[in-house]
């Protein structure tokens, strides 16, 4: 990878002394470049290189995925087409070509649902309490549900539709059915859990006290400060994980400058955490 992405020609520019080629993880790579030509220049250099080792890249798992970028010509390795996708799972979350979390969100539903419903002999057992069967849905399916949701923007659409989700579960759970219902707020009460968007925050803000603590130069760290080069379409902002995160440090009177400082501090921003989980549900 060194060799392929040496002249330092196709980069994206990442800080002001330094390029982002590329994002590499065991066996997965990800090549980065802004134009067509420069794509498919890297993507033969990579062949090549790979080829004087004895190594071959597999054209059937290489896909390519386009951000603002229109091409006639595909691009190719030896003469072979790769296949252009919309969005893609790569490092078990899906990327797609609007950055938007929303297919992952119900791609994690769909895959809880699933996990739920193989698990239907256990909730419809009278040998375990609700505590047991409660539990069980927190290890085995809210650990499905919540896979990678610390990197999950906060809109009013995804938290309505894992709110549904974790009511449809609860109520299946604990045997409630019309007619005999409850409201929501009673019925998470009697279950003893949080809403999923308390879960999600909690999870979000302990994963950015670990982004802080981690070296400066480092590139979740650089990624968490990085604007994109070129312009924005005309309208009202899309919401944003970034903006997600400003508006949760501004609700605890902190930003991007000084959150650094109190994250130093792991039970002092574990504490912010909490507190700020409990002025949520008071509020709703």
């Amino acid at each position: 990878m060194r060799r392929t992405t040496e002249d330092k020609i196709q980069v994206i520019q990442w800080t002001l002394i330094s390029m982002l080629d590329d994002l590499g993880y065991a066996d997965d790579i990800g090549l980065l470049a802004s134009k067509h030509q420069d794509i498919q220049q890297k993507t033969q250099q990579l062949v090549q290189t790979a080829n004087t080792i004895g190594l071959r890249v597999n054209i059937e798992k290489t896909k390519v995925l386009r951000k603002n970028i229109r091409a006639d010509n595909p691009i190719t390795i030896n003469d072979q087409p790769l296949q252009e996708l919309d969005d893609f799972t790569y490092m078990g979350s899906k990327v797609s070509t609007d950055g938007d979390c929303i297919g992952e969100v119900i791609t994690r539903i769909s895959k809880a649902n699933h996990t739920f419903t193989m698990l239907k002999l256990i909730w419809k057992t009278r040998n375990l309490s609700i505590h047991t069967k409660i539990h069980i849905f927190k290890s085995n399916v809210l650990s499905v549900l919540l896979y990678g949701s610390e990197c999950w923007k906060s809109t009013a659409n995804i938290e309505k539709k894992l709110k549904v989700f974790q009511t449809k579960c609860l109520r299946r759970i604990m045997r409630i059915f019309w007619p005999n219902m409850i409201s929501n707020e009673k019925l998470r009460h009697r279950a003893g859990v949080s809403t999923i968007s308390e879960i999600i925050a909690t999870r979000r803000w302990q994963w950015l006290g670990n982004v802080f603590r981690m070296p400066i130069d480092s590139i979740p760290r650089v990624a968490l400060r990085w604007t994109p080069q070129g312009k924005r379409n005309r309208g009202r902002p899309k919401e944003t994980w970034r903006r997600t995160v400003d508006r949760d440090l501004k609700t605890r009177g902190l930003t991007l400058q000084t959150a650094p400082t109190i994250a130093a501090d792991r039970e002092k921003w574990c504490s912010l955490a909490v507190a700020s989980s409990t002025r949520q549900r008071r509020e709703d």
